[in-house]
């Protein structure tokens, strides 16, 4: 054996060794929403960011996006999913300045928080209305969110 092969053999095993090392240190790349991720690391399937999770890092779903109400979907902060998009419930932050992701009736009031505007349907969440509103049910049944 020459030299040259000998040191090209040496170095082609040096290089495979790396490789193997390298492929099993990294781990799986995220698939999923709630995979965990790392920011400067595999990017996050499509749809989804990488976010701190207390002291984590996991794949999310941004405000707005799909989930999967009884699956595994995992909503940004302070998100939930609720039908099948990643929204906020009534009486959570908001800003008003943004895009609305408030569910169902509320909106981002300038309160910020995600309450139900004067007109809104407040039955299945009295104490939902933007004060300084109260629900109020209707001569016809309906209940909205009136002045008192």
């Amino acid at each position: 054996m020459t030299l040259i092969s000998l040191k090209s053999r040496c170095l082609f095993q040096v290089f495979t060794l790396s490789l193997l090392l390298g492929a099993a240190c990294s781990g799986p790349s995220p698939q999923q929403p709630g995979d965990d991720c790392h920011p400067e690391g595999d990017p996050c399937p499509q749809g989804t960011v990488c976010q701190s999770q207390e002291g984590d890092f996991e794949c999310m779903i941004p405000m707005g996006g799909a989930c999967e109400t009884f699956g595994a979907g995992r909503c940004m902060e302070p998100g939930a999913c609720i039908d099948g998009r990643c929204l906020q419930g009534l009486g959570a932050p908001c800003n008003p300045a943004g895009e609305d992701f408030c569910a169902g009736e509320a909106i981002c009031s300038q309160k910020q928080s995600c309450q139900i505007p004067a007109g809104g349907n407040c039955a299945s969440s009295p104490d939902g209305c933007e004060a300084p509103l109260v629900c109020k049910t209707n001569p016809d049944g309906t209940q909205t969110c009136e002045n008192p």
